[in-house]
This record gives structure tokens, sequence and C-alpha cells, in this order.
């Protein structure tokens, strides 16, 4: 079964926001988004915002031009494009002009079916192709030309309800593996206490004092276009950015380029971004799957540490990842502003961490692998959830969505 297409102008206005300057922005308020607390609303439904504006402003604004209400519906239009929210009812915020689309409705829609049309594969290859810059835009002028596939609104009810549903038990997993992940780092503060103030009174030593040595990649180049690639890849930064190591987050290497044995990555290491942004700079993971042929990036460090100082790696991690170090690690970095922070060996090696007994460390180690078997049996069921979803969407937009499924 096939639809029409229809211009996604022709149901919504499609704008954006009121400009609001950054000498407007405050540390609260009313919460103020960019682009990426709208991807974070899109992928989680919810986000930590440090920007607001002042009520005052929102209230002006709210009556001379709107704000975002329900059956309204968001779109990122720079950085990661084409993430969709659909406000909520009790949600209460302003918008950065020019980074968010803004789509207002005008005819009678279901918006839940919008949101999941513009989430189908075909409307995202459009809004992804579309795009056609260097840094990626989706632009008002394209929006309005974008085609969503338009069933009677009976229908359109019918697929949202399926797709919402599937999603709130797929975000259900997602919710269970990040209160599993908090649950680690809940159970480490509570053993350890907090690793800057260090109320327990720890023992605290530089890292180089345990560490033999910081083992670092090299910088190479992507093979050229229809060349010969190596059996070899190298790992991208944002195989670690997360906190769970992810080897997928990698770029294959020209041909004739042989490695050194110290740049293949093992199990059991401890990875460590040493340059990032702001906010992933000193991003760091454990890996725990044999890696198949992976190499170190030249921005990427692993830690070897001294045989003669026995400590838990996965002690280390937690510590290393932990609200309190991941600032100080911030501290110690160079680079300001947008650039990319850059964290010294020298400093890193001078960086002061708590040293717990051998003994303590370990008991923290056996309580996170029981965890992490809940974790794995977890990221299980999201993989069925996954597949799951992304088969309803696929059948929901070429028609062959029935009645039956909604229940």
């Amino acid at each position: 079964m096939s639809w029409q297409l229809v211009d996604l102008g022709s149901l919504f206005e499609v704008g954006s926001s009121k400009r609001v300057h950054q000498s407007d922005w405050r540390k609260n308020g009313v919460p103020f988004y960019r682009a990426r607390e709208v991807v974070r609303l899109s992928t989680d439904g919810r986000v930590e915002n440090d920007l607001f504006i002042e009520r005052s402003l929102y209230e002006e604004y709210a009556e001379k031009f709107g704000v975002p209400e329900l059956g309204d519906l968001l779109i990122s239009a720079v950085g990661t494009l084409g993430k969709v929210y659909e406000v909520q009812a009790d949600d209460e915020f302003y918008f950065k002009d020019a980074s968010v689309i803004w789509l207002r409705k005008k005819s009678e829609v279901d918006t839940s079916y919008i949101k999941w049309a513009l989430r189908s594969s075909k409307v995202q290859q459009y809004i992804q192709n579309y795009s056609g810059a260097t840094v990626g835009t989706f632009t008002i002028s394209k929006a309005k030309k974008t085609q969503i596939p338009l069933p009677p609104l009976a229908i359109q009810k019918q697929i949202a309800a399926v797709l919402d549903k599937a999603n709130k038990l797929r975000q259900q997993s997602q919710q269970m593996e990040q209160e599993l992940n908090s649950l680690a780092q809940s159970v480490f503060l509570d053993k350890f206490g907090d690793p800057k103030s260090n109320p327990k009174r720890w023992q605290k030593r530089p890292l180089k004092s345990i560490l033999e040595k910081l083992v670092g990649g090299k910088s190479l180049a992507a093979p050229e276009q229809h060349t010969d690639v190596s059996e070899y890849r190298v790992l991208k930064i944002s195989a670690v950015t997360s906190g769970q190591y992810n080897p997928s987050e990698s770029k294959a290497l020209p041909a004739d380029y042989i490695p050194p044995k110290e740049h293949f990555v093992q199990v059991n290491d401890l990875l460590f971004s040493r340059a990032n942004t702001t906010e992933l700079v000193g991003a760091t993971t454990m890996v725990f799957d044999t890696p198949e042929n992976l190499l170190l990036p030249d921005k990427l460090w692993k830690f070897q540490w001294k045989e003669s100082e026995p400590l838990s790696q996965i002690f280390m991690w937690k510590l290393l990842s932990s609200k309190a170090m991941r600032h100080r690690l911030s501290e110690i970095s160079s680079g300001s502003g947008g650039s990319m922070k850059n964290i010294s060996k020298s400093k890193l090696l001078e960086l002061e961490v708590i040293f717990p007994d051998y003994e303590k460390q370990m008991e923290y180690e056996n309580f996170y692998l029981r965890l992490r078997d809940q974790i794995l049996l977890n990221k299980e069921y999201i993989s069925q959830a996954e597949g799951q979803f992304d088969s309803l969407m696929q059948r929901a937009f070429k028609g062959e969505l029935e009645i039956k499924d909604v229940a």
C-alpha cells in the first residue's frame, strides 16, 4: 500500500525561535535548549540542561511570538541532524534559533505519527543527504519541502499507537541499563567516598607511582577510496567517549601498514582519551571482549601498570570515570572554548588519585563483575526490543502494519 506524499510545509508552520543573544543566557530560570539538548530529548526523553533564560524574557516571547506547546515538533538542524522531539504538555522551555526547526500544526494530522514518519529511514536519508555541506545543516526551506507519507487520520493514529507502545518497551530496557550503570557508580561512592574530598582518608598517590607507562598509538590517514585496505583497523576517539567500549567505532587502514605490536588493543586494557571536546576529554573505558586486529590511534592511551603495584583496573576505570575525576581531568587539560582540549602526558602522570588497599579494590571489582552479568543480559533485551521496533517501523511506512497490531 502506498500513500500520498505531502510536503511538511503544507501540514505545519515551519520556522524557528526568535533569537536569544548569548548575553541573555543565565545559570537558572527557564530552560534554554540548543540542538544538542533536542537530540538528547529525542533519544532519552529527558535532558540535564545547564543553560537558562530569565522568566521575564520567556514570558515576553510567549506573548509576542509563542513558545513550544503540546502538538509541536522540534527537529535538530545542526550537528546531529533530524532528531525529532514531540513537545509534551508539561514542557516549559525555549530554544536556540537556526539550530532547531520548529513545527507548529496547521492541519488535521496526528503529531505522533508525523514524529515517527520523520524518523523513518527514507525521510532520514533525505534529511542527511540533503544537508549538502561539510558541516551538516537542515534549513527551514529544506524542511518545508520534506515529503511525508500521509495515510488517512485514523490510520495515522493506529500507526502512532503501535510505535509509541513499542518505543516505550524499548525505552524501559534502555532505562534499566542506565540504572544499572548508575548503581555501579553509586556503590563506588558509597564504598570509597568522593575521590576529590577523600572523606575516608585513603592513601593518595600520583599516577606515575603506579604506572609503568602510557602507551599511545599513531596518527594514521584512512586509505584513499578504491584502494586496498589492511586487515587492521584503528579505533576512533568515539570508541571510548560513552564510557563503554565500542569497537565498531573504527576506521580502515592502508593495506601496506604494518602496526607495532604495542599498538594493538587487548582484552582488559584500560583506554583513555587524551584529547576531545571539553565534555569528553579524559573519557575512560575498559576492554572486556577480545578485540580483533584493532589498533590505538594517537589520541587514545592505554595504561600499562607496574607489576609491583597490584591494583584493580576496574576500580581505576570507575575512579577515573567518576564526576569528580572527570572535572579534575578537564581542569588539567589545555584548550578552551569550542577547540579540542588535550591532556599532556606529564600532567596526567602527576594526577593524584585515591589508592585504597588492594583487597578493597577487589571487593568492588567482584561486585561490578556480578553487576555486569545483569548489564549484559539487559543488553540482550535492548537488542531484541530494537529489532522489534525497527521491524515495526519498516512495516508501518510500507503500509504493511495491520490493525490487529494495535493491541
